[in-house]
């Protein structure tokens, strides 16, 4: 997953958000762009776990069918 890279995005962001000071330091940055982390994760692992659990499972399924159907006819 993507969410440790987003770390350093979101610290990014949330400078911008706050002005651009010269130094990129503080608790506000941090958290700032801690909140800014977490909610590209929560958006990732919406937009992208789910619907790879789906398509997952329904390959498990599929593949369990598969080899019922085989021990069946030998």
């Amino acid at each position: 997953y993507p969410i440790f890279l987003s770390q350093y995005f979101g610290g990014y962001l949330a400078w911008m958000v706050l002005g651009r000071e010269q130094a990129p330091r503080g608790w506000f940055i941090f958290i700032l762009g801690y909140i800014f982390s977490l909610g590209l994760s929560l958006i990732a692992v919406r937009c992208i776990d789910r619907p790879l659990t789906i398509l997952r499972d329904q390959v498990r399924k599929n593949q369990l069918k598969q080899a019922t159907r085989q021990s069946l006819a030998a």
